[in-house]
């Protein structure tokens, strides 16, 4: 047998558990995650059954949807699917049950992070934050620079190779230029170290795991849940087949993932939520070239979403400008040519998606200032700004709209934001000037004295009752000026010259002492690698200042309370 189970190994029965007795097993998997500290889930290629993908290894009986699965199909020349299996590609499926149950899990704060060993992007698709998930295995959607680390995600597959072991794109980097790279790990192949060694951390820190859909056979992978459970930390397997850490479980519950899901959240009483499609786009206008595009919507990572796009100009109901079909990896830029433009004339984009999920053409409405970009504040930030700030959404627009009349070239001074402030809150002059200078210490990415109206809008928002952690991952992203999601070894340096700058003219030698603490926290971050490659995460940031109030102090204008713990990372170096 090249892949699949071998015909007489009994591991390759499926088992399903009575109703009564999967009811006690959920009422006993639901108290322990009501009660963990750190729960993390595990997922394989059964959660994505539902949802028309075919897993591996699944017998030629199974009771799954998708039918046998890919490697059995491969095991018996000739076999063929049923007619009536429900298949689909990756591009199409939609998520599933346990897609959309983990995302409101994580949501809720319940689920602290989510190892999958799926390629099929289901997860991000999902609505799951990328901040939450490691692919130890790839994503089919998801191409990377090996000279600048830039990511890409593509909404279609990026595999253009033919043999195994190759994995150059037919694309480019649009930074440096270089080859881009499939994500795709197989058999052979070493797991990427970041999402590895992130893995085990989590697997380190966890007192509950459940695993999902997972035969449990491949390692480097298997040896996450299977850490928990040496570590004497709760390991649940849901699979309809034995794995080989069945012994090991505290619980092997035997039902399909769904069905599984469905009954773990009821016992929850929380509700799963439907799948909605989200997309996040970034519009700018400056100059009269038109910038446009996707983006992860967690992160800054660049995601391809257009087929093509068509940009036009009215003035009433006379046409000034109507490009031809445009197409390209994002950003996608484009020339307005348009002779004398005025307040009169509104911009229009029409979006065309790679088509999938059947979505239709969407125009979006860019305003009367052809040369004057928008300012980008979307649902999710109106959202947020309302929650922090304890205002409703209209006062949030009144607010931001106050903000574009007063400075329509989208960025605000210090004394901007203390006029803006004075305006709304009828606290001290020395309050308000703090506050002001609070949101511009941790929003003004260039040290220039000013930031941009959404960044000041959530500044406020944070300044006034954020939490601790909020604040520091806003603070992350001024130092992270790829918006990669990641700092790396030039932007620690930068930080370094600006805090220098800033505060050691007051007490140099503390800021020196304080500066040496970074550096070597920095190394413990790194372990054996080379500095010089070094990239330090958001969770990893803010943790170390968590862990440092006088470094907190340094590089943010935020005060914490000394931690009560201190959590130790371990790396590891494993091959699939």
């Amino acid at each position: 047998m090249a892949h699949g189970i071998s015909n007489d190994d009994p591991t390759k029965k499926e088992h399903v558990d009575a109703p009564e007795i999967l009811d006690k097993k959920l009422d006993q998997l639901a108290d322990w995650i009501r009660n963990a500290k750190h729960f993390i889930v595990f997922t394989g290629a059964g959660i994505s059954t539902s949802t028309g993908i075919p897993d591996f290894r699944s017998s030629m009986n199974t009771i799954l949807p998708t039918g046998p699965g890919v490697w059995e199909l491969r095991d018996h020349p000739g076999a063929k699917r049923a007619p009536n299996a429900r298949t689909t590609s990756s591009t199409k499926a939609i998520p599933s049950v346990t897609h959309m149950a983990l995302v409101e899990l994580a949501r809720r704060n319940l689920l602290h992070f989510v190892v999958s060993q799926n390629t099929d992007g289901l997860h991000l698709r999902s609505g799951l934050s990328s901040t939450l998930l490691a692919e130890l295995h790839g994503n089919s959607n998801l191409e990377t620079c090996k000279k600048c680390r830039t990511k890409y995600l593509r909404d279609y597959r990026t595999r253009t190779a033919n043999k195994v072991h190759e994995h150059a794109t037919t694309r480019k980097c649009t930074k440096c230029s270089s080859t881009l790279y499939d994500s795709i790990i197989n058999f052979g192949e070493n797991l990427p170290e970041y999402e590895l060694e992130t893995s085990f951390d989590h697997a380190e820190r966890a007192d509950v795991c459940l695993v999902l859909g997972s035969s449990l056979r491949v390692t480097p992978a298997a040896n996450i849940p299977e850490r928990v459970g040496e570590r004497g930390g709760k390991l649940i397997i849901g699979n309809l087949q034995l794995t080989p850490l069945a012994n090991l479980a505290k619980l092997n519950v035997h039902a399909l993932c769904d069905d599984l899901m469905r009954g773990l959240m009821a016992k929850l009483d929380i509700p799963i939520p439907e799948w909605e499609l989200h997309r996040r786009i970034r519009i700018t206008i400056k100059d009269q070239t038109l910038s446009i595009m996707g983006l992860d919507l967690n992160q800054d990572i660049a995601y391809t979403l257009f087929s093509t796009i068509k940009i036009s100009v009215r003035e009433g109901t006379e046409s000034k400008y109507d490009s031809k079909e445009i197409k390209g990896v994002e950003p996608i830029e484009h020339k307005i040519k348009v002779n004398n433009p005025n307040d009169k004339m509104n911009v229009y984009v029409e979006l065309n998606w790679q088509g999938h999920y059947n979505e239709p053409t969407r125009i979006l409405f860019m305003g009367s200032n052809v040369s004057q970009p928008p300012i980008e504040l979307s649902a999710e930030d109106i959202e947020f700004i309302s929650t922090k700030a304890n205002i409703d959404h209209e006062n949030v627009q009144v607010w931001y709209e106050k903000l574009k009349a007063a400075c329509p070239n989208g960025k605000i001074s210090k004394t901007d934001t203390v006029n803006f402030i004075r305006s709304i809150n009828s606290g001290k002059e020395e309050q308000i000037q703090k506050m002001a200078i609070d949101i511009h210490k941790a929003f003004d990415t260039n040290n220039d004295g000013i930031v941009d109206q959404r960044e000041f809008l959530i500044g406020f928002a944070l300044t006034s009752t954020g939490s601790v952690r909020e604040k520091l991952k806003y603070v992350f992203r001024t130092y992270d000026h790829d918006k990669d999601g990641v700092i790396n070894k030039k932007e620690i340096d930068r930080m370094v010259k600006i805090v220098m700058r800033l505060r050691a003219k007051d007490d140099p030698e503390n800021t020196a002492r304080i500066i040496d603490d970074l550096k070597t926290s920095l190394e413990h971050l790194n372990g054996s690698k080379d500095f010089d490659d070094i990239k330090i995460t958001s969770q990893d940031f803010i943790q170390l200042l968590m862990n440092n109030k006088e470094l907190c102090e340094l590089l943010s204008p935020f005060n914490i309370e000394q931690p009560r713990e201190i959590i130790v990372q371990q790396s590891y170096s494993r091959s699939k």
